[in-house]
């Protein structure tokens, strides 16, 4: 009564098909389309505001004079929250797709156990997906290779995942070539807890791959620059010391800002 909004006496007694069945929408279908006697589904009812239940639908027979007679045993329950929690997760699921799938960067899972990459989203660019392979798997590829200089990080990476925090980003860059390529790339995994099994040991961790080649080479051009005007300033300030005990300050200075400024011209 809760759920329908009205007395269950105005219904008891009268055929099902004619006061239960069109109180849903749409209204079940009479007969009802039973397989081994049972119906389960998801209705709507006819009513002001949204209201979703769950129907278990049993279909039973009686014997009398006037031969088999059907019976239906209808369960009910309301699950208009648990509808719209649903549907509200699905909204935001659908968008976190859209979102991954518009992303150039990839989105993978890795076993720990059995040394397994697979791709949630994967990529186009083909030397991201060899690249979390090679790193992850440690198998070698005969169309990549991994800089000498940054294999002792990326072994001490793989070494400590299964102690990386619950709700703990970590990240690691490293570079990376196709055999034929003369430059290398760089690329930056972030690596985050995805699964842990009874024991509370990590067993999946899940992690995104991006290329940030142009990123870095910015920053190491920045750093350049910044290292050569320490350079300039101490050399100016060397000079400048060497100048005051030779008594010719004025001239030197002179010859040396000159200078400074024809290097910086030239960086």
């Amino acid at each position: 009564e809760k759920i329908f909004g009205h007395p269950s006496i105005s219904i008891i007694g009268k055929p099902a098909a004619e006061v239960y069945f069109s109180l849903f929408i749409p209204p079940i279908e009479s007969p009802v389309p039973l397989v081994d006697n049972v119906l389960w589904s998801e209705r709507r009812l006819r009513a002001d505001k949204p209201v979703w239940v769950s129907s278990k639908i049993t279909r039973f027979t009686t014997r009398d004079y006037n031969g088999v007679n059907n019976h239906y045993m209808d369960v009910t329950r309301d699950i208009t929250i648990a509808k719209r929690e649903r549907k509200a997760l699905e909204q935001n699921q659908h968008m976190i797709n859209r979102i991954l799938e518009a992303s150039p960067n990839i989105v993978f899972l890795f076993n720990l156990k059995q040394k397994r990459v697979s791709f949630i989203i994967p990529n186009q660019e083909q030397i991201l997906t060899k690249a979390v392979e090679r790193i992850f798997t440690q198998s070698s590829s005969p169309l990549i290779e991994i800089h000498p200089d940054d294999l002792p990080r990326i072994e001490n990476n793989l070494a400590n995942l299964p102690n990386i925090q619950t709700h703990k980003v970590t990240t690691i860059d490293f570079r990376i070539r196709p055999i034929e390529a003369k430059n290398w790339q760089w690329m930056l995994i972030r690596e985050a807890v995805f699964h842990r099994n009874k024991a509370g040991e990590i067993d999946v961790i899940i992690g995104v791959c991006e290329d940030i080649t142009e990123q870095k080479t910015i920053e190491i051009q920045l750093e350049q620059h910044l290292q050569s005007e320490r350079f300039l300033s101490s050399l100016s300030n060397q000079l400048l010391r060497i100048d005051d005990s030779l008594g010719n300050n004025e001239i030197l200075s002179e010859a040396v800002a000159g200078a400074a400024n024809q290097v910086r011209l030239v960086l």
